[in-house]
């Protein structure tokens, strides 16, 4: 389960970077966003699942709550925002 967990970890981070690059990229070069809100799409189904009643493997419920953890897409760490905060 702490591989999973891991890997899951590591695929936050991955799409936390991927989403950051690919909003600025399309500021800056005038480019498409529709990869971008396909990908929100995709991440607002999946979050749902997990509030229909089904009852599902252990190994999908530990994927569900990961990907609820970085679909809250949380780019700010909260450290730095309740440091930011303080200072106002």
């Amino acid at each position: 389960m702490k591989m999973v967990e891991n890997a899951f970890t590591f695929l936050d981070s991955s799409l936390s970077t991927g989403i950051i690059v690919n909003a600025v990229l399309g500021v800056v070069l005038g480019a498409s966003m529709d990869r971008l809100w396909a990908l929100i799409d995709t991440l607002q189904i999946l979050t749902h699942v997990s509030l229909l009643n089904f009852v599902l493997p252990t190994n999908l419920n530990i994927c569900l709550v990961l990907v609820v953890k970085f679909s809250s897409l949380n780019v700010v760490p909260d450290s730095i925002v309740a440091k930011a905060v303080s200072i106002i």
